[in-house]
C-alpha cells in the first residue's frame, strides 16, 4: 500500500502537489503492473524523472491531470469528481475506438471529443468546467479538440471523468 497525503488525493480545488517520494512510490507500482509510465502515456522520460527527483519531502512538479492518472493506475482511487452516467451511456463510450497505450494513439475526431463536452454531452460539463476539474488551460484543451490533436493523457482523463476503469484503457 502506498502512503499518500490527503491533500495530494484531493479534487483539483483543494489539491496540493504530492511529494517526489509519493510520486516515485506510485510510479514504481505502475511500472511493476503496466511497464514504463512515460511510454504508456506518451510522456517523455525526462519529464517523468523530474516529477520524482528531489528529497522525499520535496513537492513534485507533476501536473494534476497526470497525477490523477498516476493515482488511478497505482491505487485504483479516483480523485477527480467523476460524472454519473447511465449504463447506456457507458456502453456507448466503451464502443468508441480506444487505444491501450500512447503508442499508436490517434486523437479522436472533434465530433467524437465533443460528445464529452457541453450541457447535452455525456458529462454535461462545459470545456471550462472539464478543464477546471483537471487544472488544464481551457484554451489549450479547446485547441486540442478543435485541431483533433487531443493528447492521450487528456483522453484518459476524459474516460476517468466518465468512470471508465484502468483495465479498460490500459492492458495488463
Amino acid at each position: 500500500m502506498i502512503k499518500i497525503s490527503e491533500t495530494a488525493l484531493s479534487p483539483a480545488k483543494g489539491w496540493q502537489s504530492p511529494t517526489t517520494g509519493e510520486v516515485a512510490a506510485a510510479l514504481e507500482v505502475i511500472e511493476q503492473k503496466y511497464g514504463d509510465f512515460g511510454s504508456l502515456c506518451g510522456i517523455g522520460g525526462r519529464t517523468v524523472r523530474r516529477w520524482r527527483v528531489g528529497a522525499n519531502d520535496d513537492s513534485s512538479s507533476i501536473p494534476y491531470g497526470c497525477w490523477v492518472i498516476v493515482v488511478w493506475l497505482a491505487t485504483g482511487a479516483i480523485i477527480v469528481e467523476s460524472v454519473a452516467l447511465s449504463e447506456e451511456q457507458r456502453a456507448e463510450i466503451v464502443e468508441l475506438p480506444q487505444c491501450s497505450s500512447a503508442t499508436g494513439w490517434e486523437s479522436p475526431t472533434a465530433e467524437v471529443a465533443t460528445r464529452f463536452i457541453g450541457k447535452t454531452s455525456f458529462t454535461k460539463l462545459t470545456r471550462k468546467e472539464i478543464a477546471a476539474r483537471f487544472k488544464w488551460s481551457s484554451e489549450n484543451f479547446g485547441k486540442q479538440i478543435a485541431g483533433q490533436k487531443l493528447n492521450y493523457i487528456h483522453w484518459c482523463c476524459l474516460m476517468l471523468l466518465c468512470g471508465i476503469q484502468p483495465t479498460f484503457m490500459f492492458q495488463e
